[in-house]
């Protein structure tokens, strides 16, 4: 009986001795929030609790030394981070609620990303702690994460489950993390398709949110990334001024937050697919530079692919400039294998701090399986060929249509100059007849002359062949009409194209325009126009300049473009 008493004793003194040591930890976490992580005062706060262990020897203090040991490396890579955390879990040998349950909740968070099931596993082991517990410490958080954890794979109903346990745990006080839920709830609603319901809790986050003043740049910038949000969902709910209004003042926000690209590419994209529903091509060209503009500054490789994603959309869809898609596909092919890398890497580091410190502090219990690894790889190897494969298909789609391209403009090019080769032989042929009706009409006045000369000439005969002569110049006659009217519609398509390029050409210029066009020279020119040789070296030379053409570039080939 007595044994039984003295168990009984020392088992109230231990729970006891439990949830002091909790509350302990849990108002040394509101000493350390009030710090605001800052590193000079965490760490004197560390050796003000080494101190006490010093000279009481008490592991209540060895383990708050490095419970704030902890907090100081967050700002550190997560890795070293999560040695810490794995440290202050043996210490603590299960003794504490308050260290298993933060220990364990640090640990899915950190593993949130690459390997969200077993981030699961450490969140409920950390929540079924936190549930026998009579005070809540980090209840509503754990739920917080793991309806995040639901949504991140899709399972919405779920997720939303849990965003609404949260909800209905945290304090009337605690209004940033209510908001928070709401917001959360609007991103549902958002996957669920409900637009109208997602803008109505993004409304309420932000009305519970106005009666608080904002003090520190997180809440600040939690205000903003629900204004984002609600921009996005006016824009699916077709509302644009209104999005326009939300979205317009989030990326003034973000231009001083270098940081923040994911957030400020999100708000670029949905203003883009604005821009382009409304038809604000020069709104959307804004967009398009600044983007450019920030593009080299830009942190993070997921961010890049992004913005030169909603670049090559607007190159793609609107500008069709072929070299400029070519070469933002090849930037995100090279940007995509970056990534692929970054995440092996990423799951590389987490697999060998998770299994190395699983091994010598958990006794093998969150130890890696050889087949999870196996399947991480499997996994990368399938997605890496997959965008290889994409790649790919990519490099030959740009291929096929730069040879194309390339077929239409030799096609384009052939006809052109079968065109100019018409009008080359007409011209000459003109030259002919005129030629030939010079000839004629010498002859007539040679005619005309012996009648008028001579009375012995057979005037009959000779007017037969005065006659012959009248008719042969009327048939040279119409063939130079015929040529003229087919080559007056071709040359006042073309004249209009070149004045409407370069104004500053005078009507004789774009004449002689004509002429050039089918390499006459000047002698030539000078016989049909009846000026000299050198008045049109002259204007040749005044119209290279006004077409800004080099010494070396060929007059004739550069008209032949138009």
């Amino acid at each position: 009986m007595k044994n039984f008493s003295f168990l009984l004793i020392l088992l109230l003194f231990s729970c006891k001795n439990r949830e002091d040591g909790n509350k302990y930890f849990d108002n040394l976490k509101q000493e350390i929030e009030k710090k605001d992580h800052s590193f000079n005062k965490l760490t004197n706060l560390k050796k003000l609790e080494l101190k006490k262990y010093s000279e009481t020897k008490n592991k209540l203090y060895k383990l708050s030394s490095e419970y704030i040991d902890m907090h100081i490396l967050s700002k550190k890579e997560n890795y070293t981070k999560v040695s810490k955390v794995y440290e202050l879990l043996k210490l603590n040998d299960g003794e504490y609620e308050f260290l298993i349950s933060e220990c364990n909740f640090e640990l899915a968070i950190y593993l949130e990303h690459s390997s969200p099931k077993l981030a699961m596993q450490f969140l409920d082991k950390a929540i079924k702690v936190e549930e026998k517990l009579p005070r809540k410490y980090f209840l509503p958080h754990l739920y917080h994460v793991k309806g995040r954890l639901y949504y991140n794979e899709g399972n919405y109903q779920i997720a939303m489950k849990y965003f609404d346990k949260a909800l209905h745990l945290f304090g009337p006080n605690e209004i940033l993390f209510i908001a928070s839920m709401h917001n959360n709830f609007g991103l549902v609603y958002s996957k669920l398709g409900n637009y109208e319901q997602a803008r109505r809790e993004a409304e309420i986050a932000i009305n519970i949110l106005k009666g608080k003043p904002l003090k520190t740049e997180e809440e600040k910038d939690f205000v903003h990334l629900v204004n984002s949000h609600l921009g996005f969902y006016l824009y699916k709910l077709k509302k644009y001024n209104e999005c326009e209004e939300y979205l317009r003042p989030e990326i003034q926000y973000y231009l001083n937050k270098p940081f923040f690209y994911k957030r400020k590419n999100g708000v670029m994209v949905t203003l883009f697919d604005l821009y382009k529903k409304t038809n604000e091509k020069r709104k959307m060209m804004e967009l398009i530079n600044y983007l450019i503009e920030i593009e080299p500054r830009i942190k993070g490789t997921e961010n890049i692919i992004t913005c030169n994603e909603v670049i090559l959309r607007y190159y793609l869809e609107l500008n069709n400039n072929t070299e400029t898609v070519k070469h933002i596909s090849e930037k995100l092919i090279r940007l995509n294998h970056q990534l692929d890398e970054e995440n092996y890497k990423n799951i590389s580091n987490t697999s060998y701090f998770v299994a190395d410190q699983a091994i010598k502090y958990i006794d093998n219990k969150y130890e890696y399986e050889l087949s999870f690894q196996e399947k991480i790889n499997i996994l990368i190897t399938v997605i890496f060929l997959l965008l290889l494969l994409i790649s790919i298909i990519m490099l030959v789609a740009i291929k096929n249509r730069n040879k194309k391209d390339k077929l239409i403009f030799e096609q384009k090019s052939r006809i052109l100059e079968h065109n100019v080769n018409m009008q080359k032989n007409k011209i000459k042929s003109m030259h002919q007849n005129i030629y030939l009706k010079t000839k004629i009409e010498e002859d007539f006045l040679k005619d005309l002359r012996k009648i008028k000369q001579s009375n012995d000439v057979d005037s009959e005969q000779l007017l037969r062949d005065l006659y012959l002569k009248v008719q042969n110049l009327r048939q040279i006659d119409k063939k130079n009409n015929l040529y003229i009217s087919e080559s007056n519609h071709e040359n006042e398509a073309f004249l209009c194209k070149l004045s409407k390029q370069y104004p500053s050409l005078t009507n004789r210029e774009l004449k002689l325009c004509n002429y050039f066009l089918i390499n006459l020279s000047a002698k030539e020119i000078s016989s049909l126009e009846g000026i000299s040789e050198g008045t049109i070296r002259v204007y040749k030379t005044k119209i290279r300049r006004k077409l800004n053409i080099s010494k070396a570039e060929s007059l004739d080939k550069i008209l032949k473009k138009f």
